[in-house]
């Protein structure tokens, strides 16, 4: 069920990728509020997964999140300088 109630059958995904590619657009104060309250509050569970995995593989994790964000930033610079 996804963790989804009766009364709320429905719901919706987001991966991360799909993630930054809605927020790439966003740049107002209250779209970077919106973007850190995802990242703290919807991925959370994936860092609770995480933290079960060996630390050769919390280490990979870790570098991927880290790229992740490094490429986050690239975009905005890049849409800055557009600008």
């Amino acid at each position: 069920t996804y963790g989804f109630d009766k009364k709320a059958p429905k719901g919706l995904l987001i991966t991360e990728s799909g993630y930054l590619m809605l927020v790439k657009s966003l740049q107002d104060d209250l779209a970077w509020k919106v973007q850190r309250e995802l990242v703290n509050n919807y991925f959370r569970a994936k860092q609770i997964v995480q933290a079960k995995l060996s630390k050769e593989l919390q280490a990979i994790f870790m570098i991927d999140g880290k790229q992740q964000e490094l490429e986050q930033e690239i975009i905005v610079v890049r849409d800055e300088v557009k600008d």
